[in-house]
């Protein structure tokens, strides 16, 4: 509920966080920080903010708990 033009990094680090301790997958946060940050540097561009809050590496601050999935075989398939 806050201005745009007073997020700060630490604030969207905190939203992604506090997204995953809520039970949110790390490909869930990255398709929500994949509207965001391109939203926030709009606003960059249009000289509403200076820096984009958004415009950090992800691994950074999130644990990847994404897990490889195995294709079945068509053995297993019938």
């Amino acid at each position: 509920e806050k201005k745009i033009s007073r997020v700060k990094t630490s604030d969207a680090k905190l939203f992604l966080i506090k997204l995953q301790q809520d039970g949110r997958r790390y490909s869930t946060i990255k398709t929500v920080r994949g509207v965001l940050r391109p939203a926030f540097q709009m606003a960059v561009d249009d000289d509403v903010l200076r820096k984009n809050p958004f415009g950090f590496e992800l691994a950074t601050v999130l644990v990847n708990d994404s897990v490889t999935r195995e294709a079945i075989t068509r053995k297993q398939m019938r």
